[in-house]
């Protein structure tokens, strides 16, 4: 189980690197778009579309590690009054949530980038991207997001079976 808990964690801490990496480039490039628009007098005729894009991609690559994390948005007054079993099937239904709603986006997501590769469809703009780069952040964050709600549901299992937690990689255990 441990190779299973880290191997979905290194996934999620790679998409949320990414997801990291993009941030950074949506940020120089806004700003670049505003020194180019109002010191140059010259604004760009991509960054606002590229910008959308990186923004999207960003979303839905972090979501696995924020999940992991214990960020996502959470109960936690029901959480403190339960006790550590009623957390653990608390978790359990949280991260089963996550798995069906990941799910679904993979397979909807996925769906929608394959239908705009095999119609060849572009954004109606100068750049004419073609819509399934964009949209495949969608199923493959989607999809990091499902497997880390697998790794948390593994996890909530195994404490209200009564086992023991092996934590993460690199933690003392929970």
């Amino acid at each position: 189980m441990q190779a299973i808990l880290g191997g979905a964690d290194r996934l999620a801490r790679a998409a949320f690197a990414l997801s990291a990496v993009l941030v950074m480039c949506l940020a120089v490039f806004v700003f670049y778009e505003v020194v180019a628009r109002y010191a140059v007098g010259r604004p760009t005729t991509w960054v606002n579309e590229v910008s959308g894009y990186l923004l999207v991609a960003a979303t839905f690559l972090a979501g696995g590690w924020v999940l992991r994390q214990g960020a996502h948005v959470r109960m936690e007054m029901l959480e403190e009054m339960a006790g550590p079993r009623g957390r653990a099937a608390l978790a359990l239904f949280g991260n089963l949530v996550a798995f069906l709603v990941g799910i679904a986006l993979v397979w909807t997501g996925a769906l929608m980038a394959y239908d705009s590769w095999d119609f060849g469809w572009e954004s109606p703009t100068i750049l004419a991207t073609p819509l399934w780069l964009p949209q495949a952040a969608i199923p493959v964050g989607a999809l990091v997001l499902s497997l880390s709600a697998l790794a948390g549901m593994l996890e909530a299992l195994v404490k209200l079976t009564g086992g023991e937690p092996h934590g993460r990689p690199g933690e003392g255990g929970r």
